[in-house]
């Protein structure tokens, strides 16, 4: 039995690996174009514009990863990104300490999601309704909080999202590569990850098996919304303002980045480098649109017809498999 899921193991790591060569060969003809289409693309402040958008995008992608090789969703990341985003300007508007600022972003995404998860751990709601539920009622807290106004933080909180390691590293972009490697080491190297991809792909099997499907739930729900509050803080540093619309329409970046990263909508497979190079691909194309002057709206188009076709390349993939 274990030489089997050995093979079994082997098998899906060599599939990854292929899986992520083909997506960074997307990656490097996307970059070929743009550079084509637009002298500015590769100018050095265009380029750290695209490295410190793509790092928030692929952290709130990271959150959606792990949901969805789990067989779940969160439609609130945007939301409760926000809304730790602001807690966290209001802790270091009060404390002048960063690093307490940023925690505070973390475990307010932790205790929203934790509370989304309840609902569907123990009464069997939708993810997709619980969490659109959440939404509503995040956003909403989101005005109530700055009422309807921008919140403006302390002087020196923009250094995290604006601040350079040696003048040229943002400080977001290595926090953004910190979170790729304690979530790849959580989804291949821990008991945990294993019990995600296993409720992901077989939800009643995985139950069956002796896995605690309610703790799984709950335990990753949790770190996809701390992984927001990041996400959230990262934001706000970076444009130095709480907005009441702050990462409105994330979502759509984090889900559209995470299926093109090669992770399945029906569950059980994914990868979080795949996830990371899908983000700088929406990160790119959102750029070059803008550096040629294409209407935010039109760009939502594109977005939308990428999820549906990767979507819908993933669902032919299944059905010759089966």
């Amino acid at each position: 039995m274990k030489e089997k899921q050995r093979i079994g193991s082997a098998f899906r790591n060599l599939k990854e690996r292929f899986e992520l060569t083909g997506i960074i060969l997307i990656l490097l003809l996307i970059i070929v174009i743009s550079t084509c289409l637009s002298d500015k693309f590769l100018k050095p402040v265009n380029i750290f514009n695209i490295l410190r958008q793509s790092s928030v995008t692929a952290v709130l992608a990271y959150s959606e990863t792990l949901l969805i090789i789990m067989g779940c969703i969160d439609l609130s990341v945007g939301s409760i990104a926000a809304l730790g985003g602001i807690f966290g300007i209001m802790v270091y508007a009060s404390t002048g300490n960063m690093l307490l600022a940023v925690l505070a972003a973390i475990l307010t995404g932790g205790a929203i999601s934790f509370a989304a998860s309840l609902f569907i751990a123990f009464l069997d709601v939708p993810p997709f309704i619980a969490t659109l539920a959440s939404n509503l009622v995040v956003r909403g807290f989101v005005y109530v909080v700055t009422k309807g106004q921008p919140v403006v933080p302390e002087s020196g909180f923009s250094n995290f999202g604006q601040g350079t390691f040696f003048g040229f590293l943002p400080y977001i972009v290595v926090a953004m590569f910190i979170v790729a490697i304690v979530i790849y080491i959580i989804m291949h190297h821990t008991t945990h990850g294993r019990r995600i991809y296993a409720v992901g792909g077989n939800k009643e099997a995985a139950n069956a098996s002796g896995v605690n499907v309610g703790r799984v739930i709950i335990i990753t729900y949790i770190i996809s919304g701390m992984l927001c509050g990041l996400a959230g803080i990262m934001t706000v540093s970076r444009v130095n303002s709480g907005m009441p619309t702050t990462a409105l329409g994330y979502e759509t970046d984090a889900i559209a980045a995470t299926v093109i990263g090669g992770t399945s909508f029906t569950g059980g497979v994914g990868n979080p480098w795949g996830t990371v190079i899908g983000a700088f691909i929406i990160g790119i194309i959102g750029n070059i649109l803008n550096l040629m002057g294409v209407y935010s709206y039109v760009q939502d188009i594109f977005k939308g017809l990428i999820i549906l076709m990767a979507v819908v390349i993933d669902l032919r993939g299944k059905r010759r498999k089966n």
